[in-house]
């Protein structure tokens, strides 16, 4: 069975490295990306991940709002957040909202990888 995994990042840059990551990962499915929260709901909706990785700043929107929305109608979805605003405040508000995985986007992008096994391991 395969994990699917839903990409919420505004950068269409950094897609194909997660791409490359995760077919490493035995069991683990990228479905899709979405740029925006509109496309974020869009994308949930219809592929039903139980994994996301997300990252805190949009463009003019906040990650942040997707988290708190998860928490809130789909506890379950693992989400993982991968973000350059690394601030304690954002880590705490993060963790108390359900997220499994905080990381900096500048240089943990490959402790991906060890949130996926941890998340299959759960």
């Amino acid at each position: 069975m395969s994990h699917k995994v839903l990409f919420v990042d505004d950068s269409i840059f950094i897609t194909p490295h997660l791409k490359c990551l995760m077919s490493k990962v035995v069991g683990f499915e990228f479905i899709a990306h979405a740029l925006t929260l509109t496309e974020a709901h869009e994308m949930f909706d219809k592929h039903n991940p139980e994994i996301v990785i997300l990252d805190l700043f949009l463009k003019e929107e906040r990650g942040i709002d997707f988290l708190s929305f998860l928490n809130e109608h789909h506890p379950k979805t693992y989400v993982i957040v991968l973000t350059n605003n690394t601030d304690t405040f954002y880590k705490k508000k993060c963790k108390s909202l359900g997220a499994g995985c905080f990381l900096d986007k500048s240089y943990e992008f490959d402790k991906i990888a060890d949130c996926l096994l941890k998340y299959r391991e759960n």
